[in-house]
């Protein structure tokens, strides 16, 4: 048995990430053909080549190799003659083709990141603070595309419900409307408090009698310093004892009206 290594004539490069590799154009040696998918051949650069095809995805895989001599299946574009990566992650009941991923609203939720599957680095999306991720993939064995959720604990893959996230959308909207609600009522405690507290304020200052003012029995005394003379102002007691001491004056003065007339009448 001779085994012959012959150099390929005008190799095929190919580019992807960065990384350079060659087209395998037949005799490539793979070691499980995925499912789905069967051999066949294709025209490319004028030269048959051995490639997968599966009809139900419509997906055409060929052989590339690295410059490390590692062999592996990549998806060939036959319209635009591009190649790209063909990540295939197991699902519960199938392989799934990681895609670019389309636009969702629940995607708000995650963050746009990559992770690590059996050593192969897969783009997708992280739920925060925990070990879930999303994916975009295709069902190679229906062709259906969708969202896929990733738990790394369990390294399992299982088709993404949207509805738990909806009812996660609801319990977020109600908890709002319950903060708003508290704050609302915590803003109206404080304006009814601080009209009770003005009421009570202006009510103490309608009930203010100058009788319960303490007075000191001691008399004031105002210095004028121009005049070098004091004024001595009296206390409350000093001129309620004048005003007592003038009526009993002017209550003893007053004509005896009734002595009077007694004695007209005698005449």
């Amino acid at each position: 048995v001779i085994n012959l290594t012959v150099e390929e004539l005008n190799p095929v490069e190919v580019s992807i990430n960065n990384k350079k590799y060659t087209l395998v154009r037949k005799n490539a040696k793979i070691e499980e053909i995925p499912t789905g998918f069967s051999e066949s051949t294709i025209k490319i650069d004028d030269q048959d080549v051995t490639c997968y095809k599966s009809d139900i995805t419509k997906i055409t895989l060929v052989t590339l190799k690295d410059e490390k001599g590692n062999i592996g299946l990549f998806i060939y574009d036959e319209k635009t003659n591009k190649y790209s990566l063909f990540n295939v992650v197991k699902g519960s009941f199938s392989n799934l083709l990681v895609l670019e991923g389309k636009s969702k609203s629940f995607l708000k939720y995650f963050k746009k990141t990559s992770f690590k599957y059996h050593g192969e680095k897969i783009n997708g999306y992280k739920l925060k603070s925990t070990n879930f991720y999303l994916v975009y993939a295709k069902n190679l064995e229906t062709g259906k595309e969708g969202y896929y959720s990733y738990n790394e604990k369990d390294d399992t893959f299982q088709l993404f419900n949207e509805d738990i996230l909806k009812v996660n959308d609801e319990k977020i909207k109600y908890m709002t409307y319950i903060i708003y609600g508290l704050g609302a009522l915590l803003v109206l405690t404080i304006i009814v408090k601080v009209i009770k507290g003005s009421r009570k304020k202006e009510k103490k200052e309608d009930s203010y009698n100058i009788d319960d003012v303490e007075i000191s029995d001691e008399p004031k005394v105002k210095k004028i310093d121009n005049d070098e003379y004091e004024v001595i102002k009296k206390s409350k007691k000093e001129k309620l004892k004048e005003v007592m001491d003038a009526k009993r004056k002017l209550d003893s003065k007053k004509p005896s009206y009734k002595s009077l007339f007694d004695d007209e009448d005698d005449e």
